[in-house]
């Protein structure tokens, strides 16, 4: 599985990091994806078109606490802007609401709509604390309101959490305060681990650890960003015990926070850069496991259409096994030699398993290729001379790996022929007894 992770120097600076999301699966459909790209902040769309599994409805909470200045909190309002944009301009089925978080109270709740809304975290600098578990628990209530939300039930349900610190908030403001958007009321609380002081303390990231526990629990998937301000200690205003518990605060999302590796982490003037790891987290999040185990499943090129005396017209891969509906193939789907028309070097399938393996066969080379879904998995030949005869699919590597040891012609080959035993020396004759004297 390839994950791509750069981390910068110990001050963070330049970091970004993204690991595949390989959740629980979300939805059922064949994906083809190709990511809209980003410049400066301006779309430009290209021809592939993101499609994600089904319906999916997003609330964006975004961190407007004090530790923001002018220029950093105007970055992250173009940048969040800007992903909001890149789902706005895909074909995905879309709904996006919003909510700020910041000084003991969440501000300027958007109602899920599509297109999804313009964010606008007003002038100046951010200010007070930041009532994270608040935060969570009114981006939950939202996503899920179907009533007066614009949420819809059947959706995939996301929370995207923009922020540039820990969850530091006073139990006795955040807790009990309700907000409107759209003719609903959300409810915040009860919290009774946060403190008057600036510091993250331990208890204040337990309880919103659990906050978020709780919301992945009830089936709602969050993405974390964390804005790294420049020069900036990654353990800012963290407690000690907190530190010793929690290491550092970009740990703390990606290892309490964030559901799986959806762990996202820039700097304000690079988060429109980050649109396109935000779009493949969302097609992640569309992926089935698969059981090790519970899968074979093998294609193999054969004559698909035969003439009136017998001989063959046409070839193609056929299912030899059990159909299984996270794996297809369209006919057709392969490549030949070039100049020669049923030789296949590479045949194409379509997957919705987050990883998946394959044994090949090529005359008689035996190949395992790995490949990450989901999405369109093309299988080769390995650049041998032969075609492929046929392609069985497993769900791990040491399956595969198995299976092509174990393939008849692989594992049979004819050894040398026993020698035969020498032949032994004949027993000498028994010594006539000596007569009596």
């Amino acid at each position: 599985m390839t994950q791509k992770e750069m981390w910068g120097g110990a001050d963070g600076s330049n970091i970004t990091r993204r690991n595949v999301l390989r959740g629980t699966a979300a939805g059922a459909g064949a994906l083809v994806f190709g990511v809209p790209t980003f410049s400066g902040g301006a779309l430009a769309q290209e021809d592939d078109v993101l499609e994600l599994c089904g319906l999916v409805d997003i609330v964006a909470a975004v961190d407007t606490s004090g530790s923001l200045d002018g220029n950093e909190k105007a970055n992250l309002n173009d940048g969040v802007n800007a992903i909001i944009d890149g789902f706005d301009a895909s074909d995905a089925d879309v709904k996006i609401g919003s909510l700020q978080f910041g000084d003991g109270a969440i501000s300027s709740l958007n109602t899920l709509t599509s297109p999804g809304p313009d964010i606008d975290l007003g002038p100046g600098g951010g200010s007070g604390n930041t009532p994270m578990p608040a935060a969570l628990d009114i981006a939950n209530q939202l996503v899920n309101d179907s009533t007066n939300g614009g949420a819809r039930d059947d959706a995939l349900k996301l929370i995207l959490l923009f922020t540039d610190g820990g969850p530091n908030y006073d139990s006795n403001t955040v807790t009990g305060k309700t907000y409107s958007a759209g003719g609903g009321l959300y409810a915040a609380g009860p919290y009774e681990e946060g403190t008057v002081d600036a510091t993250v303390d331990v208890g204040e990231m337990d309880e919103t650890a659990d906050v978020a526990t709780a919301i992945r629990d009830g089936g709602v998937r969050i993405i974390t960003v964390f804005i790294n301000l420049p020069d900036t200690d990654l353990t800012q205003a963290m407690s000690g015990d907190a530190k010793t518990k929690y290491t550092n605060l970009p740990m703390y999302l990606e290892n309490y926070i964030a559901t799986g590796d959806s762990a996202l982490t820039t700097s304000p003037a690079d988060l429109d850069g980050l649109v396109d790891e935000v779009l493949a987290e969302l097609n992640a999040l569309c992926c089935d496991e698969c059981p090790p185990g519970g899968l074979k499943l093998k294609y193999e090129f054969e004559c698909v259409d035969e003439g009136d005396e017998g001989e063959c017209l046409a070839y193609d891969f056929v299912l030899e096994d059990e159909e299984d509906p996270a794996i297809r193939y369209t006919p057709g789907s392969y490549v030949s030699k070039e100049g020669e028309e049923y030789e296949p070097v590479e045949v194409t399938f379509e997957t919705d398993y987050c990883e998946l393996y394959a044994f090949v066969k090529s005359g008689q080379t035996f190949d395992v290729q790995g490949f990450e879904g989901p999405g369109p998995v093309t299988v080769t030949n390995g650049g041998e001379k032969y075609a492929i005869s046929f392609v069985e699919f497993y769900c791990t590597e040491e399956e595969a790996q198995n299976a092509a040891d174990n393939f008849p012609s692989n594992n049979d080959k004819p050894g040398k022929p026993d020698k035969p035993d020498k032949p032994g020396k004949p027993d000498k004759p028994d010594k006539p007894d000596k007569p009596d004297k």
